[in-house]
């Protein structure tokens, strides 16, 4: 594969996925007991650990050498959490990556090709978050953005279809017949 090619002759890429193919994904919701909502993500091999406390009074905001990443949590779940509701109240989210695998050889760098973060609302279709580090031509900014609203979308349909077993498996758990 040459420096300019991040899908090969046969149309894979160098780990085997097609160009429009997602990486493996498994979820695990509840999984810390203290928490108020918690979960286990697996996203190929990067591992991701997700703990919800709140809403609860609020305290100062502390320094953290992690600005970029809180900003961009922050960015993507300020607009779908009703913080009317919670006036005067936090509600803190914690993510620990265990292990990270997204793209060590640095294909999308070295093809000069756009690393993309996007966060959307699926029922509404309205982006959340759009975080880009490089430039892109605006000719190709529509066929990009449709192309991540799709992945965004096959994400939830994993993420759906997950809680929905497992509340159904509460729900089993806790019938009385």
């Amino acid at each position: 594969m040459s420096r300019q090619e991040i899908i090969g002759p046969q149309g894979l890429r160098q780990d085997g996925r097609r160009a429009n193919e997602l990486r493996k994904i498994k979820c695990k919701p509840s999984v810390l007991s203290q928490a108020d909502g918690s979960a286990y993500i697996e996203q190929g091999n990067t591992k991701c650990l997700a703990a919800v406390y709140g809403p609860r009074e609020v305290f100062l905001e502390l320094i953290t050498r992690e600005k970029k990443i809180a900003s961009a949590v922050k960015q993507t779940f300020e607009p779908v959490i009703m913080t009317s509701l919670f006036a005067r109240s936090q509600i803190d989210i914690y993510l620990q990556i265990l292990q990270f695998d997204g793209d060590l050889n640095n294909a999308e760098e070295m093809a000069d090709t756009p690393e993309l973060t996007v966060a959307l609302l699926p029922k509404s279709g309205k982006f959340t978050l759009l975080q880009m580090d490089s430039r892109l031509h605006v000719d190709k900014l529509e066929p990009v953005m449709n192309m991540a609203a799709l992945g965004c979308k096959d994400i939830y349909e994993i993420l759906d279809e997950t809680v929905r077993e497992y509340v159904k498996d509460l729900l089993h758990k806790s019938s009385p017949y």
